[in-house]
């Protein structure tokens, strides 16, 4: 009995190895009748079997195409969403470049307005610091007197009465020195938005002659970013027509 088991399982192996021989023989016939010339080729089922062949090599030569063309969009998207990313960063940085100098341009732009004749064409970018500058005067003025009267006054109404108008009035201060400081920082940036130039000359107008180089930068980036985003967004309706969208690598890989 396991003799004969033996035998069948052997038979069983045997067969199984033919199969895997017939099965390449065939794929290597397959192959060398599709590179023969087909007019010799009477059998109707075999030209059938080598037109679906030629079908088949089409579709597929086709789909690669496709993908050539998905994986070239999605580089150019790569690179696009990177130029985008980049453009960013060099704005950034160039207006932090210029906002660090907003503050020197608002206070030395009102020293100069101070100084010239016609002044009603800038007023209203500088009413502000003006309204600042004369309340702080007037706190200013008020120390002072409250140092004048409190100097023949006895120990206790100073500390009672003077010392807490003393610190209401420096609090007030120490408030308008902050509120000037950032409104310093606004002139400056509205000042170089304007003509005021004309009226600067030295270090002032240095500064002034750098802030707009940065802006025509800015100005300049902007425009490549813009180009950049239409680019972006015709290969990106690209890769849609293909039913591409976020995860495009695993598409391809479909």
């Amino acid at each position: 009995m396991d003799s004969r088991k033996n035998e069948i399982n052997q038979s069983e192996a045997d067969i199984a190895v033919n199969d895997e021989k017939i099965t390449a023989e065939c794929i290597l016939i397959g192959k060398r009748i599709t590179e023969l010339d087909r007019h010799p080729i009477q059998n109707e089922e075999c030209l059938k079997y080598l037109n679906n062949i030629d079908s088949l090599r089409r579709s597929i030569e086709n789909y690669q195409e496709d993908i050539n063309i998905i994986q070239l969009a999605l580089q150019r998207k790569k690179e696009l969403s990177g130029q985008l990313e980049e453009n960013k960063k060099r704005l950034n940085d160039l207006q932090k470049d210029r906002e660090t100098r907003f503050v020197e341009l608002g206070a030395a732009s009102y020293t100069v307005f101070k100084g010239i004749e016609n002044q009603a064409p800038y007023r209203t970018m500088f009413e502000e610091l003006l309204r600042l500058d004369a309340d702080m005067d007037r706190l200013h003025g008020e120390l002072k007197d409250l140092g004048e009267q409190e100097k023949d006054k006895g120990f206790f109404e100073k500390l009672f009465k003077y010392k807490g108008k003393k610190f209401s009035v420096r609090s007030n201060l120490s408030k308008a020195e902050k509120e000037k400081i950032r409104t310093l920082e606004e002139v400056g940036r509205r000042v170089v938005e304007s003509d005021f130039v004309q009226h600067t000359s030295g270090d002032l107008r240095t500064i002034f002659d750098l802030d707009a180089d940065k802006k025509r930068e800015s100005k300049r980036i902007s425009e490549e970013d813009k180009q950049t985003r239409n680019e972006l967004e015709k290969v990106s309706t690209q890769l849609l027509q293909y039913g591409i969208e976020e995860y495009g690598d695993d598409k391809i890989q479909e």
